[in-house]
């Protein structure tokens, strides 16, 4: 492997750092938790930080999510295009033009948020790596087309880790994973956790009136995910079969979600109309973040039946509202649970249906999970995000200036 060029000098400690954010991978409405992740950490740096310098580089598509007048944060807007070929050109002004760019504003050192790290970059990198599904659900990724982006990412994701100074996992879960499979030094892999999306939870009554415009009336159960395999919501369709006559009558499961790779989407339906559930699973398609607040807050049962998370946002976004949670015992959804959650296998529709019964069965139950989830959404923060990040990046440079 090419050696990697070091700056002639490293920052002195007790000067402000200029770091590069690489937001180039933001794509509006299509990255789910990875555009979450990205405008919470920007907010909580233009909060907590006005002593660091932040290089934000953005495309023309996503450039409005990050517009600010801090003088202490301004954008480079990188030629990258929307369209077809946008992932080829995003990565191939990574692997090449970046490494000027950052070099001709003065950078420090420069995050990658976005799994991948080119090489040989001429400044030290802070590397955040969400998952390994990638190499397991090729399915499920959402670049176009498929089979090339899932070579590149399976390829470049133990590389990009070796390359990085340092790295921030998004779970103890995707920091056992990144230990297990890169065999980097521990020391260098922090945990920062996600933060869930800011905003206002209305009232239960506007929130019924708001989810009746999509045709779903209450009492109904939820869940919100891309309908992809690993996301398990066959299994959870299958569940809800076994107790829709029984302690579920007279209640809708919605799934809200747009289509993920594959036919999943098909294969849903398909499932639906051999157990007989047309009209008791409904399936609204893609549900706007204005909106989507209003779903969890009307849903008498929130439930996350992932094969495989790195983190799991949706949990806590229900919790916040006040809706009780049954969720997968799979990836890093019980570290991030808690005990704000009821669990089971998923694998196992009946213990899913189990879950799905004890909670709706009891209003006891129902209550506590309300708000042991309201207290457990309260302790993640942009703010706590930001401040573990900077940590990370001091981190960078001090090992460094070493």
């Amino acid at each position: 492997m090419i050696a990697k060029k070091r700056p002639p000098a490293a920052p002195p400690a007790d000067r402000p750092l200029r770091i590069g954010v690489d937001l180039l991978s933001l794509r509006p409405g299509v990255n789910g938790g990875g555009e979450t992740y990205l405008r919470r950490l920007v907010d909580g740096l233009r909060k907590v930080d006005s002593r660091n310098e932040y290089v934000l580089y953005v495309t023309q598509r996503n450039r409005h999510l990050f517009e600010t007048t801090l003088p202490n944060f301004r954008h480079v807007v990188c030629p990258i295009p929307a369209g077809l070929f946008e992932v080829y050109r995003r990565v191939a002004w990574e692997y090449s033009v970046l490494r000027w760019r950052a070099r001709l504003d003065g950078l420090d050192l420069m995050h990658f948020p976005g799994n991948l790290v080119p090489p040989a970059f001429p400044l030290p990198t802070v590397l955040t790596v969400h998952d390994f599904s990638s190499q397991f659900y090729r399915e499920s990724l959402d670049e176009v087309p498929t089979a090339w982006t899932a070579r590149v990412f399976e390829s470049e994701r133990v590389p990009s880790c070796h390359r990085a100074d340092w790295l921030i996992t998004i779970s103890d879960f995707t920091r056992r994973e990144v230990l297990a499979r890169t065999r980097v030094d521990p020391q260098r892999v922090r945990t920062v956790l996600l933060t869930p999306r800011e905003f206002e939870i209305p009232s239960l009554e506007d929130a019924r009136e708001r989810v009746g415009a999509y045709g779903i009336a209450s009492p109904f159960v939820l869940s919100v995910a891309t309908l992809s395999p690993h996301k398990n919501l066959r299994r959870l369709v299958e569940a809800f079969a076994l107790v829709s006559s029984g302690p579920l009558s007279g209640r809708t499961l919605v799934l809200v979600g747009k289509p993920g790779r594959g036919n999943e989407l098909g294969a849903l339906h398909d499932t639906i109309a051999a157990l007989g559930l047309q009209g008791r699973v409904v399936l609204p398609g893609y549900v706007p973040d204005h909106d989507l607040p209003a779903f969890y807050r009307a849903a008498e049962l929130y439930v996350f039946p992932s094969l495989y998370e790195g983190f799991g946002l949706p949990l806590l976004e229900a919790g916040a509202c006040g809706t009780p949670v049954a969720a997968a015992r799979a990836g890093a959804l019980p570290e991030v649970g808690a005990d704000a959650a009821v669990y089971f296998d998923p694998y196992d529709p009946a213990d899913i249906a189990r879950a799905m019964t004890d909670i709706v069965a009891s209003p006891a139950l129902r209550g506590v999970l309300a708000q042991l989830g309201s207290v457990r959404a309260s302790l993640f923060s942009a703010e706590r995000t930001a401040r573990d990040t900077i940590e990370v990046y001091r981190s960078a440079a001090g090992a460094l200036a070493r």
